[in-house]
């Protein structure tokens, strides 16, 4: 989930920390330095307005900026798959900062086309081609929605925080989620497939729409699921929490799950990753189980 003040230009860049995790019952592995090198940038202007109804209503104004806006406002992508096309999928997660204020911010993956600055040159620009909106049209979902009563069924930010984003073979989106949190299962057109697939354990998030009243939340505010891969031929997915769990021994201390994607279930396979600091994120990176860049080393 994104704060207002992190409403800015989009940035999609060619530099990665690698290090290995490793399940908990086996030796730590060895930490190999990598020196991070920016080869090159492109961006995407904080004024670029997509096409779409307005948003943003509900957005408390900062750097003096207030909505709503005359389109549909992308504030950045939490989110970008390599097409290798020169193409990338990018999605921008739920928008304004919050489940409150970002109800007509529908949820979409965009494609876009980089045009990289290197140090040879180059516009450093990024081109909106077209995109995919996220929907609900078979009523799969057994909660309300903002857009409940309509015949698309259009996903919002209210509905979902859509954070990490996997294409599988057959074109299909899995995507990992912080409300629930949950994985969902989009058609290579946006259309939900199956029922959002819950945290094994019934754990929940205080902004699920699953958590009764008066039961005590199992996982914390925002710390759903981050970052997601996929590996062994795309079978099997590897989403990672944002934070701890309040059960946990450490507050360094991330969960990764093994999601068997033909089962459609999670195989009780797990990993513990430890942060340097308590606040730190990790992401992932394929294609085997599970490669991590650690946030802020």
């Amino acid at each position: 989930m994104r704060t207002p003040s992190r409403i800015a230009a989009a940035v999609i860049t060619a530099a990665a920390i690698t290090a290995l995790s490793t399940p908990a019952h086996t030796a730590p592995m060895p930490f190999k330095d990598v020196t991070p090198t920016l080869e090159a940038r492109a961006t995407l202007d904080a004024d670029h307005l997509a096409e779409g109804p307005p948003s943003g209503a509900d957005l408390t104004p900062a750097n003096g900026v207030s909505g709503p806006f005359d389109g549909q406002v992308i504030p950045g992508f939490s989110a970008i798959v390599e097409n290798k096309d020169g193409t990338f999928w990018a999605m921008p997660d739920n928008g304004f900062g919050n489940q409150a204020n970002s109800s007509d911010f529908l949820l979409r993956i965009y494609q876009v086309t980089p045009r990289w600055e290197t140090s040879d040159g180059g516009p450093g620009t990024i081109e909106v081609d077209s995109f995919v909106s996220l929907r609900d049209p078979h009523h799969v979902l057994d909660f309300d929605i903002v857009h409940e009563g309509t015949s698309e069924r259009l996903l919002t930010g209210a509905d979902f925080d859509i954070e990490s984003l996997v294409v599988a073979q057959d074109g299909s989106f899995w995507i990992g989620e912080e409300f629930g949190p949950f994985l969902l299962h989009f058609s290579a057109d946006g259309v939900l497939l199956q029922a959002p697939v819950p945290l094994p354990g019934g754990l929940k998030s205080p902004s699920s729409p699953y958590l009764e009243e008066g039961e005590e939340p199992t996982v914390r505010s925002s710390k759903g699921f981050e970052a997601m891969v996929s590996a062994r031929g795309g079978t099997h997915l590897y989403p990672i929490l944002e934070g701890h769990l309040p059960t946990a021994d450490s507050k360094k201390e991330l969960m990764i799950y093994e999601f068997d994607v033909r089962a459609k279930s999670y195989t009780g396979r797990t990993w513990r990753y430890e942060t340097d600091l308590d606040g730190n994120l990790a992401g992932l990176r394929g294609p085997e189980p599970p490669l991590v860049h650690p946030g802020a080393r």
